[in-house]
């Protein structure tokens, strides 16, 4: 391949995997998968905005490691052998989207896929830190939990509101019976 093909190749991996404050990617190995199963792959991660790109490792490195991690020795074991780039899209939910689905699809398919590791916000990610990352619940389900967490007090200070009123109304009630006892008999 000559020099100016790996620039344009490089220039065109930066552009398509888009690197920021709030993106990432995942890589994997992805040997052992058949046509079917990278095209069910693929539709899975397009379903959640996640794009898929085979890539060349050397060049890889070179449009990638400039942009995020220090040019660390780590940063470069993601990139031996066969590897694929699995990017989310603009936003740190779109990877934690991405990396669900690629966990999931692992587990259900014999574990054909090996996920080398990855980045996100920057740093540099161990397989078992994106697996950490797929199990983080996504915003909508953060929102969810957080509003039950206000919720929760306010659903307290209504229940202990409403026995106080019951008791208050109870013990007005026995008083009224105790009354009306009180003028039947003299």
């Amino acid at each position: 391949m000559s020099k100016k093909l790996k620039e344009y190749i490089a220039k065109d991996l930066k552009s398509k995997i888009k690197v920021d404050a709030d993106a990432g990617f995942v890589a994997f190995d992805y040997m052992g998968l058949n046509a079917q199963e990278d095209f069910d792959l693929r539709k899975n991660l397009r379903e959640v905005g996640g794009r898929m790109h085979v890539v060349h490792n050397r060049l890889a490195l070179k449009a990638l490691s400039p942009t995020l991690v220090d040019g660390s020795s780590a940063f470069a074991t993601i990139f031996r052998g066969p590897t694929a780039v699995v990017q989310g899209g603009v936003g740190s939910d779109n990877l934690i989207a991405v990396s669900k689905v690629l966990v999931k699809w692992r587990k259900e398919h014999a574990e054909k896929i090996t996920i080398k590791g990855g980045v996100f916000s920057g740093s540099l990610l161990d397989p078992p830190a994106v697996m950490e990352l797929s199990n983080i619940p996504d915003k909508h389900t953060l929102f969810t939990q957080m509003a039950g967490l206000f919720q929760s007090p306010l659903r307290d200070v209504t229940v202990v509101t409403g026995q106080v009123v019951a008791r208050v109304l109870y013990a007005i009630n026995n008083y009224k019976e105790k009354l009306e006892k009180g003028d039947g008999e003299g």
